[in-house]
Formats: C-alpha cells, structure tokens, sequence
C-alpha cells in the first residue's frame, strides 16, 4: 500500500462533519487500492471477456477496515460519486474506435478492417473491370513515386493500394493489442520487421528475374522465413485473438505480396484467384475478431459445410473473371441452345460449372438457413434469414453481367454480395456453438 494511502488510513477522525469527511476518505482511498489490485487481476485474464471490465467497474468493490484484518463489501457503489478520482472513468480524448476495454478495442478495430477489406476488394473488383491493374507498372511506388498524380487509371490503381496500406496498418494494430505480454509484444515487432523483408524481398523479385521469370531464391528464402516467424508466434500466443491476429497479419501480406506479383508478372491468372482467395480469407478472420462469440448453439456442421462451398464459389468465379470466361455463354438459360453444350472450349465447361454450382450453394444455403432459424433468435437468426436473399440478389447480378456485357455495376456488385455473404457465414460459424448433447438415460426410468 502506498505510504500516503497508509497514512490516511490511519489517521483518526476528529468527529462532527471531519469525523464524516475523514471516514469517506478513507474508504475512497480503500477502493483506491483495491481497485488497483482488482485491476491488475483483470488484465490477467482473458482478454475476449467482458466479464472482467464490468467487475472493475461496476462489481464487487470491497472495503478493508483499519485495523481489523477482514473485509466488507462497499455499502453503495453510488458512493463513489463523492470520490475525487474514482467512481465515473474519465473522458478520453482517443477517437471511438480505441475508447473503452481492451476487448472492445480489439473488436472495433477488426470490425473497422472487415468494413476496409469489403471497400478494397470492390476497388480491386474496379481495378480489373476498368483494366486498371497495369496502370501503375512498378510496384510498391507507381511510377517511381509513393504518391503519383491520381488521374485516370492510375487513380483506381494507386486508390486500391492506398486502401489496402490502411488494412495492413489496421492488423499490425491488432497484433500489437491482442499480444499483450512483453515476449509476445517483442514478437509484434519482429513480425513488422518480417513484412518488410517480405515486401523487400517482392520488390526485388520484380527487378531480379530468372529464367522463365521464376523468384529469385533468395526471395523464397525471405519470404519462408518470415512465414516461420508467424507460424512461431502464433503458437507462442496464448490467447486465441492473438492467434487470429497474427494469423491475419501473414494472409495480408501474403495478400500484399501477391497484389505485388500481380503487376510484377503482368497479371497471371492464378496469382489473381490466388489475390482475391487470400482477400476473403482475411475478410473471414476480421469479422472472427470482431464479432462476439459462441452466444446461441446451432447447428454448425451445415454452416461449415456452406461457407466453404461460398469459398470455392467465389474462387470459381474469380477464375471465370480472371481467363475471359464470363461471356462464352450469353442465352440464358443454356448455353449455345443446350443445357450443358459437348464438344466446346474448355472456357466454355469452366462457365458452365460456376452456373451449376450457384444452384449448389442456393440450394446449400436454404439448408443451414433453416437449420439454424429453427434453433435460434435475434441478431443470429436475422443473419439466418439474409443469407438466403444474398444469394438470390447474387444469382440476378450474375445474370445482368451477363445481359448488359459485363458492365461495370452489376459485375463489381457481384463481387460485393459475395464477399457479403461469405463474412455472413463467418459470422454465423463465430458466434454460434455445437448444441450440448443430450444423455441417453435422461428422462428414461431407471
């Protein structure tokens, strides 16, 4: 205890309105104290609980009397009021976003980089359908700049990187909040150290070609070793947002890296699917941190099964994007009069299979949809019910890209319904739990 706390404590009163004065002292300066002790237990535990910031809050505040060694809970939580430094938190002048517990920070943020990464994949989707993606030949600079002359397709270009450094600097962010302790904390910045060797190393794999224009092995190298470094520090993290975070910080430099790639190789079809898989996949671990989890049991095995059909969907149809696919078929709803036509280009069967896998992924979606309204209320059984809409609105984009030629709204909106729908049922995996099972001898007479 600090001297001057103890020093108070022990001071006795004179009597009268003093004696009133010096007993609320003391008691303030006994909440005082312990309130730095409730404190320290929790930011001990974990930091995914609520729980713990309302306790040093709101809860079970305890008052220890002079000289007797027991204690008493406080009378009234409303004497704090009359405390000088206690009882009301100060206002902080922090923006929204990193006001409050650590825990909402951390779910402010995540939801923050989850809302970026919607905004950057439909600047990505814009990049392509404008022919934007070569506007900028170099890479990280544009034209040897950081910050070049924002006209034409340059402006797309560079505004879709632009956005895509916020989300880095977003996941370092949380990084650096979800590993709280002073190794893991080290580990953070051994981590931001490790993405610059990773951007570095793409930089001068773009200037360095081999044969065939293969990495450079030295690049590989760099790349493989940062990579080690995230697989250690996500098994030395103890909590699962640190494991998450530091999760979503590989797949968005790996995004990076491939965005990067991108320009560097002259748009190659496999590393753009490859680019946009990666962007949903960090989409999916942004919404994971940001939403509360495990409220409602559900069934989760048709959720599961769902969102990876939305997944392979999705990469199907940026395949389908990426190798001039998307108009082989204009009638609707054949294909050069035959329900599925033999003998044609293999673009054509690529085409057809993205068509016939939609109706999968309806019919995948009603499914969970219902399996999981059934057994469930409230935000989650909303998030239920608009799953099955996204995947209506997403089937009649995909048939007014095809109507309209591939124009530029109803192309970039598809790509936006289906990131929606994909985070819709990441959200859904996350906050919901398997049903506890049910022991066969209950309610059997013995």
């Amino acid at each position: 205890m600090d001297a001057r706390v103890h020093r108070r404590l022990q001071e006795r009163p004179a009597g009268g309105d003093q004696g009133r004065r010096h007993v609320q002292d003391r008691q303030c300066a006994s909440r005082e104290v312990h309130g730095r002790e409730l404190a320290r237990e929790v930011r001990d535990q974990d930091a995914g609980s609520d729980r713990g910031g309302r306790q040093a809050r709101e809860g079970e505040l305890q008052v220890r009397r002079h000289g007797k060694g027991r204690s008493v809970k406080a009378r009234s939580v409303k004497a704090l009021r009359h405390c000088p430094k206690q009882g009301r938190p100060a206002k902080s002048g922090l923006p929204f976003v990193f006001s409050g517990s650590r825990s909402a920070v951390i779910r402010r943020l995540a939801a923050a980089a989850a809302v970026l990464t919607v905004v950057l994949i439909v600047a990505g989707g814009v990049v392509t359908n404008t022919d934007s993606g070569l506007a900028c030949p170099d890479w990280p600079t544009c034209f040897g700049s950081a910050m070049p002359k924002m006209v034409g397709n340059v402006a797309v270009e560079h505004t879709h990187r632009l956005i895509a450094t916020v989300v880095g600097l977003c996941t370092v962010a949380l990084v650096v909040l979800t590993l709280r302790r002073a190794l893991q904390g080290a580990l953070a910045l051994a981590l931001a150290s490790f993405s610059t060797l990773i951007l570095g190393a793409s930089f001068w794999a773009g200037r360095v070609k081999h044969v065939n224009d293969h990495l450079p092995l030295a690049a590989v190298a760099l790349v493989a070793l940062g990579y080690a470094g995230f697989a250690w520090a996500i098994s030395r993290a103890r909590e699962t947002d640190g494991k998450l975070a530091t999760a979503a910080l590989m797949v968005v430099l790996l995004q990076g890296l491939l965005g990067g790639l991108t320009v560097l190789y002259r748009l190659p079809t496999l590393v753009l699917v490859m680019h946009l898989g990666t962007s949903m996949l960090f989409l999916s671990l942004a919404v994971v941190l940001a939403v509360p989890h495990a409220q409602v049991a559900a069934p989760r095995g048709p959720l599961w099964i769902t969102a990876v059909a939305v997944y392979v969907q999705i990469l199907l149809g940026a395949t389908v994007r990426h190798t001039g696919a998307g108009l082989v078929c204009v009638d609707l709803p054949f294909c050069r009069g035959a329900l599925w036509p033999e003998g044609v280009h293999p673009m054509v069967h690529l085409h057809m299979a993205h068509r016939a896998f939609a109706i999968v992924v309806l019919g995948l979606v009603c499914w969970s949809s219902l399996r999981v309204v059934r057994s469930s209320r409230g935000l989650i059984r909303a998030l239920a019910w608009i799953a099955p809409a996204l995947v209506l609105a997403q089937i009649a984009l995909g048939i007014l890209t095809i109507l309209t030629f591939k124009d530029l709204v109803p192309v970039t909106a598809h790509l936006l319904v289906a990131a929606l729908l994909l985070a819709d049922y990441v959200a859904l995996l996350a906050m919901t739990q398997e049903p506890a099972p049910v022991p066969l001898s209950l309610g059997v007479p013995a």
